[in-house]
């Protein structure tokens, strides 16, 4: 047998209610936890960014990750193309030859070596982008050459950029 008593249950109004502030709570929680990810996200993948260019940077002008390694000094010349992501180098050997460039839609930066292999040098991650501009400061003796590296990529809806700038004097270089 089922004794009612004095006590109360939860009107319909009151359930409605306490399901609401709840909704409410779960809704602004979930929205604070996105908006966190998203800051994380870009934060996270602007350090990365910006230390794959330094990476990218590196190989380039000490000759890392290139078999028989030259650095960009050493160079005894250089060209310049029309297309400023693009650079050959010869050593002061005479042999040992390099050429930069991106390939792929400027989503990898490859480099080919004295017997025209190509090699990649850089992947970038996917939805990402390496930019690659050669230039050169002066004219004379040293020569010297910029080198600008970014890697880049828009990240919910901001774009998220990790670049380094340097130069390299060619000592080895004739006026």
């Amino acid at each position: 047998m089922i004794i009612l008593s004095d006590k109360k249950a939860f009107s319909l109004t009151e359930l409605l209610i306490a399901s609401a502030l709840l909704i409410t709570l779960f809704a602004t929680a979930l929205t604070g936890f996105v908006l966190v990810k998203q800051i994380f996200a870009t934060d996270i993948a602007r350090a990365t960014f910006q230390r794959d260019a330094a990476v990218i940077m590196s190989k380039i002008t000490e000759g890392k990750g290139c078999t028989n390694g030259l650095r960009l000094s050493e160079a005894a010349s250089v060209t310049f193309y029309s297309d400023t992501s693009k650079l050959t180098f010869i050593g002061t050997d005479g042999v040992i030859k390099r050429t930069y460039s991106l390939s792929n839609g400027g989503t990898r930066l490859i480099y080919s070596d004295t017997n025209g292999v190509q090699n990649t040098l850089y992947t970038a991650p996917p939805g990402a982008m390496v930019g690659l501009t050669f230039g050169t400061l002066n004219v004379g003796a040293p020569l010297c050459i910029s080198i600008y590296v970014s890697v880049s990529q828009v990240i919910s809806g901001k774009t998220v950029l990790g670049a380094v700038e340097g130069s390299a004097y060619l000592r080895n270089h004739p006026v």
